[in-house]
């Protein structure tokens, strides 16, 4: 890659850009007698940091909400600005014990006329989460009318594919169903703040910087939970290698991890008012629940089918018990868990297995028992932790701690797959210029390879029970 260090992409502060887009306001105030810290460079006056009374007027409701933490973090006054005292605003907060972060715009009303229930019925109505990604899609063309609508799926390492995609027939933007993305095009940075802030939007690549102006002495404010932060200049450069003028994304997370994203693009500035965004994150909510509740589902009748590798593990663990899994159990285990090998471990020992070729002295194995205890370890891409050379025949593992020493253990051979990538994966980056900046790739062009050290991914309702199988010993 020219050799460039993507790694530092993973290391960018991207919540400490200390900028906001220009679609929005922001206000940095001290939580008890509500001092202004400090301002977007749009409401300096004089080339200084007005004061509270100075900027805003004299709305004891602004201040009541302002300092009232059980209060949501929107809200929809008017007349809270001296400059524009017939407006109304769309105000949004987030806060910690000494400070606050305001943030406003003028309020526009929605552009679509989509119901909440309507949505609620129509998520509901999906018996599949292939179904519930292609309804998803449709309802975020009904909410913010853009050009394409892509539901990114992510795999184990975070890789991402189109799984599915709505274009306009009129849009010059090209299509990438069925592409793949590496890792790296969404760096750690930005999936944790998809994670914690699931709505982002970008209504211009070309919008208005407004940099943050603090009082001297402070730091740079946090702006995880900001509605209006501004983005990487490396990202921005990124859309417009694509084409993209602006942008939505909502994210859809499975008990905390980020898991699919439904990424909305349009060639032109697009903006989406307030009350739009809110029905987005409303549209979000539901999603989440609705893929708990059929990954859940669908875990629960696999549940069902290996109950009494359940009851055993349940009187091992709670009884004198000591009756282990036998061939039959694991034979159950292997093809439920659609896996190619099972071993089961008792205080270390390699007690039981089916297509299980590792000897009892290979290296792996140790680092198998040092899995953590509290959590169910997996990955189609074994070869990420040992290479290639080490086990030709095994890509995919599954290690499910039983207790401190004991481990079942689930393995799948290599997938062979021709992949179809949005540009050169190994290319993610052009190098970088003058300054020493990384510039991003800037060919999406088809780039065809073959997949030749990974298994197929582990479905999440498999992830569901083998957690269960924990929670039983």
């Amino acid at each position: 890659m020219n050799g460039v260090d993507l790694s530092n992409c993973d290391k960018e502060p991207i919540h400490l850009v200390g900028a906001i887009q220009g679609i929005g306001s922001l206000v940095r105030l001290r939580y008890f007698d509500l001092e202004v810290l400090g301002v977007s460079e749009d409401l300096l006056q004089g080339g200084k940091i007005p004061t509270y009374d100075t900027l805003f007027t004299d709305d004891p409701a602004l201040r009541d909400w302002l300092q009232d933490k059980t209060q949501q973090d929107r809200y929809y006054p008017k007349n809270i600005l001296k400059t524009d005292p017939n407006l109304h605003f769309a105000c949004f907060k987030h806060q910690d014990e000494k400070e606050i972060i305001l943030e406003f715009e003028p309020l526009k009303e929605p552009s679509t006329q989509a119901r909440p229930s309507e949505m609620i019925d129509a998520l509901n109505s999906c018996a599949n989460l292939e179904a519930l990604k292609k309804e998803l899609i449709a309802q975020m063309r009904l909410l913010t009318g853009f050009e394409r609508i892509k539901f990114y799926q992510f795999d184990e390492e975070y890789n991402g594919r189109v799984a599915h995609e709505y274009l306009d027939e009129a849009s010059t933007l090209p299509s990438y169903l069925g592409h793949h993305f590496p890792k790296s095009d969404i760096p750690k940075p930005s999936r944790r703040l998809l994670g914690i802030k699931p709505l982002r939007f970008i209504d211009s690549v070309k919008s208005a910087k407004k940099y943050i102006v603090c009082k001297p002495g402070l730091e740079t404010p946090d702006l995880t939970y900001s509605e209006y932060r501004y983005t990487s200049e490396l990202h921005l450069e990124y859309l417009q290698n694509m084409h993209i003028s602006s942008t939505v994304t909502l994210s859809i997370t499975y008990h905390d991890r980020l898991w699919g994203l439904l990424a909305c693009h349009n060639s032109t500035p697009k903006v989406i008012s307030p009350m739009t965004r809110n029905l987005c994150l409303q549209l979000h909510k539901i999603a989440v629940a609705k893929v708990t509740k059929l990954v859940e589902a669908a875990g629960t009748r696999l549940k069902n089918r290996i109950s009494g590798i359940n009851q055993k593990l349940a009187r091992r663990a709670f009884s004198n018990d000591l009756e282990t899994l036998d061939q039959q159990d694991l034979q159950l285990i292997m093809e439920q868990f659609d896996a190619n090998g099972v071993a089961y471990f008792i205080n270390g020992v390699l007690t039981e297995q089916i297509n299980f070729n590792l000897a009892q002295d290979h290296p792996l194995l140790d680092w198998m028992m040092m899995q953590s205890n509290e959590s169910v370890f997996y990955t189609n891409s074994l070869a990420d932790y040992f290479g290639d050379e080490v086990l030709p025949d095994m890509a995919g593992l599954m290690i499910i701690p039983l207790s401190e020493y004991d481990r079942l253990i689930l393995t799948r051979t290599v997938h062979p797959e021709i992949i179809q990538w949005a540009g050169n994966p190994d290319k993610a980056v052009a190098g970088k210029d003058s300054q020493g900046r990384i510039n991003p790739r800037k060919s999406f062009e088809t780039w065809v390879s073959e997949q030749n050290n990974k298994s197929r991914s582990w479905a999440l309702d498999q992830v569901f029970v083998a957690k269960s199988l924990m929670t039983a010993t």
